[in-house]
């Protein structure tokens, strides 16, 4: 099936993968198994709450005529990547996030889990970044993108602490 994207759509998109990782965080919270954890994680999720508002903002910036339109060729390998990213798991929550996260248990899962979903969405926003003007916001995705890449490094870090402390 072709897909056809609009700016509008793929800010949506990525207003929704960050809604998924908030609700994700806030989730793995409630079960945090101690307080440092509950804070790092309801931490995240305000990220998260950060980044949708970008996007959102974004979003309502566009001007009415470039709303639906296509942001490029249907047939192009951008798109396809693009889909392929939307399609698979950028915080993916078909399933419910509280089952997901006690399924996850450990805090060490849970956070081994957001690293993976947060490099994800790196590849979608590094895709969408491709497709939106300058004009209409590539520097705010640039900047998302580097944001991503320091909660990326930020969890490596948490869990190497973790690794350290068990050891």
């Amino acid at each position: 099936m072709e897909a056809r994207f609009n700016a509008d759509e793929m800010l949506a998109m990525a207003e929704q993968i960050e809604r998924n990782g908030r609700d994700f965080y806030r989730a793995a919270a409630v079960i945090a198994p101690d307080e440092k954890s509950m804070e790092l994680l309801a931490e995240l999720a305000r990220w998260e709450e950060g980044h949708e508002s970008v996007f959102i903002k974004m979003r309502c910036d566009l001007p009415d005529d470039q709303r639906a339109l296509p942001l490029f060729d249907s047939n192009t390998e951008h798109e396809l990547y693009l889909q392929a990213i939307a399609d698979t798991r950028v915080f993916d929550m078909r399933k419910e996030v509280t089952v997901l996260a006690r399924e996850l248990g450990s805090i060490r899962d849970i956070l081994s889990y957001a690293m993976k979903m947060e490099h994800d969405s790196i590849l979608f926003y590094v895709g969408l970044r491709g497709a939106v003007p300058p004009e209409f916001g590539r520097r705010k995705v640039d900047d998302l993108i580097k944001e991503e890449m320091d909660h990326v490094a930020f969890l490596k870090k948490r869990l190497a602490e973790l690794e350290a402390a068990t050891a």
